[in-house]
This record gives structure tokens, sequence and C-alpha cells, in this order.
């Protein structure tokens, strides 16, 4: 236990006395000692207790676990009854225990009574709560008509004694109008249903006991194995070609490439018919370099004439259209009709640029 005590200050300097009253008999008298405050730690010796369980044997069937001494107060039970409609019972007990374990009496006969939890507020008479009173209020429904005596019950167990005691208030004289409840029955447990056989489980009752023709002839040989694999391969084959032609549907490269090619075609439709042979080669070297930026990864603008021959030699088809395309511009001043082997010609190099040329 923690405490606070005075104690003298040994670090106050000493008081000198002299004279008569420098005698031990006046020491307490004219002592000026000065105290000071100190928290010191105060504890006991240690002593050795025996905690034991409390006994099954003899342990009445209301017993709710209260340990102590205990005496009924007062009983208030109502004299007037109707069977199945509830009314308030009030009691008080007193005495000393743990009356936190302390639950309400029952009414008796047990039999004859239904009761409802209720309320409870406990009066300590001590500081420590050891010793007090509790009042309990709670709803009860007769289930028997008749002139009837009635009481509470509370068991307890006695320390002292070392034994269940039962205490009774004392009996009144009831009257109870109404036709007897029917006793209640405990629930029946409903019988365990058998778990219903699944169909998974009649196939495979089924495949137990095959046919001996059946087990002769092997998977791969019949005739069900063969359309089921030829069935997925299908399906395989078919969502396949649905991805190749939704991935080339949605391909923005593939999509640019086709209206780079429309607006080509339009535009070589339009040299021709107008008989402007200046606007089908600018055309065509416009389509061409599309197609060589795309193979060497450049801007179209940006590959000549000296590049292409280069880098395709003088026999390439793309370098001969160059050439008459040169020859006609700086020969007929960019007019003139568009001949057919112009058309074969640039066909021919438009077709020579594979993903291989370098």
């Amino acid at each position: 236990m923690d405490a606070t005590v005075a104690v003298p200050d040994k670090s106050a300097p000493k008081m000198r006395r002299g004279g008569p009253f420098n005698d031990p008999f006046f020491g307490n008298l004219f002592d000026t000692t000065q105290m000071i405050e100190k928290q010191v730690t105060l504890k006991s010796e240690d002593e050795e207790i025996e905690v034991r369980p409390l006994p099954t044997e003899g342990r009445p069937e209301g017993f709710s676990g209260a340990v102590g001494e205990f005496q009924f107060d007062s009983a208030q039970i109502p004299g007037d009854w109707k069977t199945g409609e509830p009314q308030q019972i009030t009691s008080q007990l007193s005495g000393s225990g743990n009356f936190a374990l302390m639950k309400a009496p029952t009414l008796t006969p047990a039999d004859g009574w239904k009761s409802y939890p209720g309320k409870d507020q406990f009066r300590a008479h001590e500081e420590t709560s050891f010793s007090g009173s509790k009042i309990f209020q709670f709803n009860a429904v007769p289930r028997k008509g008749g002139d009837q005596d009635a009481s509470l019950a509370f068991s307890y167990f006695d320390p002292n004694a070392g034994a269940y005691k039962t205490i009774t208030s004392p009996e009144q004289k009831i009257r109870v109008t109404g036709e007897d409840m029917a006793a209640e029955e405990p629930a029946a447990t409903p019988a365990a249903k058998e778990p219903e056989k699944k169909k998974t489980d009649e196939l495979v009752a089924q495949r137990r006991n095959p046919s001996p023709a059946s087990t002769l002839i092997p998977l791969v040989s019949r005739q069900a194995f063969g359309e089921m694999l030829g069935t997925s391969a299908g399906l395989c084959l078919l969502g396949a070609a649905l991805a190749v032609v939704r991935r080339r549907r949605h391909d923005p490269l593939r999509t640019a490439k086709a209206a780079l090619a429309k607006d080509t075609r339009e535009a070589l439709d339009q040299a021709g018919a107008a008989r402007d042979g200046a606007a089908f080669f600018s055309a065509g070297r416009l389509a061409i370099q599309r197609q060589l930026g795309a193979l060497w990864n450049q801007p179209p603008q940006a590959i000549t004439s000296s590049e292409v021959r280069a880098r395709l030699g003088e026999e390439s088809p793309v370098v001969r259209f160059f050439h008459e395309a040169d020859v006609l511009e700086y020969s007929r001043g960019g007019s003139g009709e568009v001949l057919p082997q112009w058309r074969s010609l640039l066909d021919e190099a438009l077709a020579s640029l594979t993903p291989s040329t370098r």
C-alpha cells in the first residue's frame, strides 16, 4: 500500500542549545527538527490462503452463484391474477456477500409460473459494498387457475456453514382466474434430412458399371470423341480469325495506310482524267516516298532521288520511276498525257517496296 509519512529532514542544519534546558527530559518539548513528507510503500507479510471451488454436491437447481449470508426483507406478490396475463413482483434481499452474482429469486411452485427477466438495484451498507441490500423487480405469468399459495425462493452458498441454503419468503394466498395454460414442451429437434442424391452421383454410379462393350472401345476411336475434337478445333480457329479481324479493324496504323492509299488512288485518277502527267508523277512520287519512309523510319519528304539510287540501285523500278519523273519535269514542262507504261512502272515500283527492302 502506498502512503505519505513525515520524516526528519537530515539535510537541515541543527540548532545548538545550551543552558539548563539542554537535557534529554526537555528534548521533545523544545525539539525544532524540521520534518519533510516522503512517499513510502507499506507491505505486510505474505500469508498463504486457500481458495476452494464451490461444491457440486447438494447444489440447488436455482443457485445462481451468490456466496454469503442473505435474508428476505420483503416480497410483494399481487393477490389476484389471470392466467396468461403478466404482473410485476417486487422483492428485497439483504445481507453480506457477493451481490454482483445475485439473481432474482424464483416463484414457487416453479411449474406453475413463467417468469421474465427484470431489473435490480443494489444499495451498499458500507464502503466495501460487501454488505447491503438488493431490490428485484420482474414480471411473471401464472400457468394454472384457482386458489394457490405462492412464495419466492432464493439459494446461496454459506461459506461459514460450508453448505448451500435456500430461503423462502412467507407464503401468500393468491387467486388465479382463467383456464390452465398448456405446458410448454421442449422443441423437438428436427430429424436430420438425408442428403439428396445429386445428378452427378447418378452419373458416377452409371460410370462405375459400364457395359462390357463400351469399355473395350478406345476413347480416341469413339465417334463422340472425334466430333467433340472437331468442334473444339473449329471454335478455336473461329476465335482466332475473329481476333485477327478485330485487330486489323482497329489497328490505327493500318487505318492510316488505307487512308493514304485512297488519297493516292484518287490523285492518280484525277491526274489521268485531266491528262496531267506532272500531277501523276507527283502523286506517284509521294506514294513511293511514304512507303519508303515507313520502311526506312524517316520522314517521306526527306527521301531524295540520289538516296533512293544509292540504296536501291539503278535497276530498281523505284529509281526508274523517279528518273521518268525528272525527265518529264525538265523536258516537257510538267504537262502531257499519262502513258500506260508509266502506270505499269508505278505499280511495279510500289510492289517492289516490301519489308525486306533496305
